[in-house]
């Protein structure tokens, strides 16, 4: 019975440890060693696909609570990962929409013309 109760703290720990990577990775969490928040989709999908292979291979194999547990990441690290996504997707729009420019700058560029012109 003990070799079940270890091997059970065993596979939540590596659930645990591979969500947590995934959350660092998607810039969710800040880095525990320098305090900063560092985003790297590459790597968090790295552990998302590590968690899915772990589903697929312990599949029936699980007790009902570990495999909501493991689902339950699964479902909220990818659903992470899409926003994530998705922000990249958004950035090049926001930032072209914030070099176009606006009326109030048009007009403080023609008053900056007009004074020049007047020296």
């Amino acid at each position: 019975m003990a070799g079940t109760i270890e091997s059970d703290i065993r596979f939540r720990g590596l659930v645990q440890y591979l969500s947590t990577s995934a959350f660092f990775q998607l810039g969710k969490m800040a880095n525990p060693v320098t305090g900063e928040i560092e985003r790297n989709l590459e790597g968090a999908k790295f552990f998302i696909d590590m968690l899915d292979s772990l589903e697929l291979k312990t599949r029936g194999a699980l007790s009902e609570e570990e495999m909501k547990e493991l689902e339950g990441a699964l479902t909220s690290l990818r659903l992470n990962y899409i926003d994530e996504v998705k922000k990249d997707q958004e950035a090049p729009a926001t930032e072209e929409t914030a070099a176009e420019e606006t009326p109030e700058t048009a007009d403080t560029e023609d008053k900056h013309e007009d004074q020049a012109a007047g020296d």
